[in-house]
């Protein structure tokens, strides 16, 4: 009864709700059947024994515990939204033909299926990435509910262990073993410090803080599967949550405000690091791509404006089935641990001493997730982004958008100061207006540009809005969600009993004896007190979730203006609180890099020529957003990944810390790092 979710498809038909014409399907009459061994692929049953120090008891329990879902086939290109595990493999339509309604649906229904509950996370083999299908999804509410599938996914990290030199006693091989953190321990160039070498840890592993563990979370690294190593919006800028210092909240460093920074981190699925660690790869990649296959790669770009075939072994070029995720935490408020709207977790975040990183734990709401899929008809990828519904906040706390992303508190500035720009040209750099900024964020988000980036506004930014609001159509979609989570959650109907029982003179059903509560037997039922009724289940805290929009094609515009057709929102995905400030919002083209000096600006073109930053198709597109970012690692021969083209960069192999000494010299490093790259 369990599925793969993530990495390589299993039998989509053992794992799904039946939902009746009224959307539910209750137990059957007599009680709940037996719960089946929850097998790995290999067939040889999981046999997790809570004492080993591998093993999440907690998960364990839960996995036990819950009822069997019944049989049926999920849709592979789904046309409405289940409330089942059932992991889509491809948009309807397909990419090139898909509506905005069709997007969304398969956008959502790989959040359902992402955040469905996975198996108890033993070392096992497939356990990582794979759904418990005896699960319920509200099990995954609370600070110590069921660990959401896509959490188990390994982090970038893990599929590049010690800056892609894999230390003594990790296995590139085994996906499953429990996490391990390993970094690169070589001190960075500039004034930022390295993780360097710890009494009795692996080089690279990081030490827990002295003080570091005030909730007395107590999880050992090998239990901890959230790792949150990114502290800025790729080296761009820095996100905080003014709710969080309003809630009093101590800091988390040295900083007070870096109490209420945003904290990121990225994740992949089975079937990418399947792909890293291949042995066609001589296990090289787990370096980062190697020249000469860069070479190539770009060089089959160029002549056919197209990925290479899907799983290529000598160009780079992720299967079909790849996933990646990136998530955004912020420090939790105590009444979100089990208020049911917040999906909330014990996150490990970094500290750094000026000398030296440790590691530390805080409880962390979830306040955005993008979910980035390779599929047959996406070569490109799909781009799909969600939001809690109360991220977006007036200076007093109250939610300008409803949990749909209907705007509710109009006349909102989005930003303030309001920031306008004027393009680059071929000649001229983009212009930002103004370049200081100040305002008071009271319970607002708001952001810092990374200081010495002066062609953006250095100072507080406050953010109360969208430079692109939601879309009808995705509010549309986002409203059926969840009434169907709502009627998920609705109490299952009173049904008679199998086989034959018969009905109560009340009209209700007999099973098990109900009746005996005036001595009467289950054949001789005439007259019992009707039982009360079912019971509603808790409402999944996804409930709460948006979907913000979704890319499933690249869409192209003429170099250094304004996109100008249908659906700016769509062109310009970005995320509240993944792509924050200004030109992460307006992002087409790439960032300039003039002179090899980055300034936080962006520009359609390289060298006074356009620049196209996706290839598909046949075509080249300058596309905004999402997928037009991870299009400039595409260019590069990184097959759209950040995560691959970032080892040998050297922006991923060292974690950033909030607030604290030499922060902000990390996170200008990593940005130049991603950004000062050749042109094609």
């Amino acid at each position: 009864m369990n599925r793969q979710v993530g990495g390589r498809q299993l039998p989509m038909a053992s794992i799904v709700l039946v939902l009746t014409a009224a959307g539910l399907l209750g137990p059957s009459c007599g009680g709940n059947a037996p719960t089946p061994e929850i097998k790995p692929k290999d067939g040889k049953a999981d046999d997790p024994k809570v004492d080993d120090p591998k093993v999440d008891a907690k998960a364990i329990e839960l996995a036990r515990a819950e009822p069997v879902v019944e049989a049926a086939a999920c849709q592979d290109v789904p046309t409405s939204i289940n409330i089942a595990p059932c992991l889509p493999s491809d948009v309807a339509g397909g990419a090139s033909g898909a509506t905005l309604e069709q997007a969304a649906i398969f956008a959502w229904q790989e959040f359902i299926a992402l955040n469905w509950p996975a198996v108890a996370q033993t070392g096992a083999p497939n356990t990582r990435g794979v759904t418990n299908g005896n699960a319920r999804l509200e099990t995954v509410n609370g600070p110590t509910g069921a660990l959401p599938t896509w959490m188990t996914f390994r982090h970038k990290i893990e599929v590049f262990p010690g800056a892609g030199n894999p230390p003594e006693g990790v296995d590139k091989g085994s996906y499953d073993d429990p996490p391990r953190y390993i970094y690169d321990p070589a001190a960075p160039t500039g004034n930022a410090p390295g993780v360097g070498s710890s009494p009795g840890l692996i080089p690279g592993q990081i030490p827990p803080c002295a003080d570091g563990d005030p909730q007395g979370i107590g999880s050992p690294e090998n239990q901890t599967f959230l790792n949150a190593d990114e502290a800025t919006e790729i080296g761009q800028d820095s996100m905080f949550a003014g709710i969080v210092e309003q809630s009093e909240l101590g800091p988390n460093g040295s900083d007070p405000a870096s109490a209420s920074q945003i904290l990121f981190m990225v994740k992949l699925n089975r079937t990418y690091s399947d792909y890293i660690g291949s042995p066609e790869h001589s296990g090289q990649w787990w370096k980062g791509r190697p020249d000469e296959v860069g070479t190539a790669t770009v060089a089959y770009l160029d002549a056919n404006k197209a990925d290479p075939p899907p799983g290529s072994a000598e160009l780079v070029s992720f299967p079909n089935g790849t996933i990646l995720t990136k998530s955004a935490w912020r420090r939790s408020i105590p009444s979100e641990l089990d208020d049911g709207r917040h999906v909330v977790r014990p996150v490990r975040r970094y500290e750094n001493s000026g000398e030296s990183f440790c590691y530390a734990f805080d409880y962390y709401t979830l306040v955005a997730l993008h979910i980035i899929q390779k599929t047959p008809s996406a070569p490109h990828l799909i781009y799909a982004t969600f939001e809690h519904a109360d991220n977006i906040l007036t200076d007093r706390g109250q939610p300008i958008e409803d949990a749909e992303g209907n705007v509710i508190v109009p006349g909102q500035a989005p930003l303030t100061p309001d920031i306008t720009s004027v393009n680059a040209t071929a000649t001229t750099g983009e212009k930002l207006s103004p370049l200081t900024a100040d305002c008071t964020p009271g319970s607002s988000l708001y952001y810092k540009n990374t200081p010495g980036h002066d062609g953006v506004p250095q100072g507080t930014v406050c953010v109360r809005g969208r430079k692109h609001p939601i879309p009808q159509t995705i509010i549309d979609v986002n409203r059926t969600a969840h009434e169907a989570l709502d009627a998920y959650a609705a109490p299952a109907p009173a049904q008679q009993c199998a086989g034959g029982g018969q009905f109560c003179a009340s009209n209700h059903d007999c099973c098990s004896g109900r009746c005996n509560l005036k001595g009467f037997t289950a054949n001789t039922c005439t007259g019992g007190a009707a039982p009360p009724p079912p019971a509603p289940h808790p409402t999944s805290a996804l409930r709460y979730y948006k979907l913000v929009n979704v890319q499933v094609r690249p869409i192209d515009k003429p170099a250094g203006v304004d996109y100008q057709g249908p659906d700016p929102a769509t062109y310009y995905l970005a995320n509240i609180v993944l792509e924050t400030n200004y030109v992460l919002q307006v992002f087409s083209g790439t960032f300039a890099n003039d002179g090899g000096v980055a300034d936080g600006t962006i520009t359609d073109f390289v060298m006074g020529e356009p620049y196209h930053n996706t290839l598909a198709n046949g075509s080249q597109y300058d596309m905004g957003g999402c997928m037009g970012c991870h299009g400039v690692a595409q260019g590069e021969g990184g097959g759209f990944s950040f995560a691959f083209d970032g080892i040998a960069k050297g922006f991923s192999n060292r974690p950033e810390a909030p607030g604290g000494p030499n922060s902000l010299s990390l996170a200008s490093q990593a940005f130049d790092a991603r950004w000062l790259r050749k042109a094609k």
